[in-house]
């Protein structure tokens, strides 16, 4: 965990978060464009105020829709009594917003955070993977024992294109970063999701070639039970170097060096 050397409130770890970049990407913000967003934030934090869960899920659309199949989401999840707080449209910046205002419930040992595919049009890799590892770290804030498992944007888009390109490198940001942190994991996403030719896996997905259909929900959730099956999920949080620095001067200063720094040296392989 990331530790502060005086007690904070949400209000002000953000701030400290975010104090460097101000890119749209990073900075939380409610969602003022979709009718009931308010609503279905404050259904979505009661119900983690009321359920006694061990899981929660966070993020966008990807997310929302784990729980359709209800089958896939009880195969995989009720038994932990997870919690889905997806909200379909989200970008990062209100995923990170969430994160920081939500109720979280007593008994959350696990989260996973999938977002940034809405992001795709108008902010860098480079936001988008730091406003995710932001989000990340937003919730091991407010819960010190929490591992958070943030999963790589899922491939959108039939055919190989510069969005994909833009998504590969994204991924490679957040899964640099993650390592460096005992309490924050990366899920890649390489589920055959695509075929060896590039092109988009038909069988898991919509016709717009970005939301899932039963038999790629499966994939999805299969991958990440997998994942908190494993024995990193299951072991105590080591109290290393990298967990406990303080945000001096900032820990989004921090980031945003550290991936400026993996950018320079991987031009040659995103």
């Amino acid at each position: 965990m990331v530790n502060f050397k005086d007690d904070v409130t949400a209000n002000e770890i953000m701030y400290r978060l975010t104090e460097i970049n101000k890119s749209i990407a990073t900075t939380p913000s409610k969602r003022l464009n979709k009718p009931g967003w308010d609503d279905i934030f404050n259904q979505q934090s009661f119900k983690c105020q009321i359920t006694n869960g061990s899981l929660l899920f966070i993020g966008d659309s990807i997310v929302a829709g784990l729980s359709r199949y209800k089958s896939i989401w009880k195969r995989y999840f009720e038994k932990k009594n997870a919690i889905n707080c997806g909200i379909g449209g989200d970008q990062t910046q209100h995923v990170l917003w969430r994160a920081s205002k939500m109720i979280l419930p007593k008994n959350i040992n696990h989260i996973v955070v999938h977002c940034g595919s809405n992001n795709l049009q108008h902010s860098s890799p480079e936001d988008i993977a730091s406003a995710i590892i932001l989000i990340g770290v937003t919730l091991t804030e407010r819960c010190s024992n929490v591992k958070v498992l943030i999963t790589g944007i899922l491939p959108r888009g039939y055919q190989w294109t510069n969005l994909r390109s833009k998504i590969h490198k994204t991924n490679y940001f957040i899964k640099m970063f993650t390592a460096r942190y005992d309490n924050l994991f990366f899920l890649e996403n390489l589920q055959n999701w695509t075929l060896e030719n590039g092109n988009l896996n038909r069988s898991y997905f919509y016709k717009d070639f970005i939301h899932l259909i039963e038999k790629g929900n499966e994939n999805f959730a299969q991958s990440i039970d997998k994942m908190l099956s494993s024995s990193p999920f299951n072991s105590p949080i080591a109290k290393t170097e990298s967990n406990s620095k303080s945000l001096s001067p900032s820990l989004s200063a921090h980031i945003i060096s550290s991936i400026s720094a993996t950018s320079s040296s991987s031009s040659t392989t995103s």
